[in-house]
């Protein structure tokens, strides 16, 4: 028995303490694992939704513009049929 450890630890003590020490070093790398892959489903499933919200802000802004356009033929045609006293 130590003078500065009042608690002798044996051998076996010891071992089994590290035995505890890797199964709980093993169990923590496979959460790491775990939480890297998660991490990394979610970075592709931004990356997804990214591009899909950036086509359809595309299409959006040709739908827009289809509209403007729309409008003004619209317009042509009601003034050429206020022209033409057809309305």
């Amino acid at each position: 028995m130590s003078k500065y450890n009042p608690i002798e630890l044996t051998k076996e003590d010891i071992l089994i303490d590290l035995e505890k020490a890797e199964n709980k070093v093993k169990d923590l790398k496979d959460v790491l694992n775990r939480c890297n892959e998660e991490k990394d489903n979610f970075e592709l499933l931004c990356n997804s939704f990214k591009e899909r919200n950036n086509q359809l802000t595309k299409e959006l802004e040709e739908v827009k513009l289809d509209n403007i356009k729309l409008a003004k033929q619209v317009e042509e045609h009601m003034q050429e049929f206020r022209n033409t006293g057809e309305l």
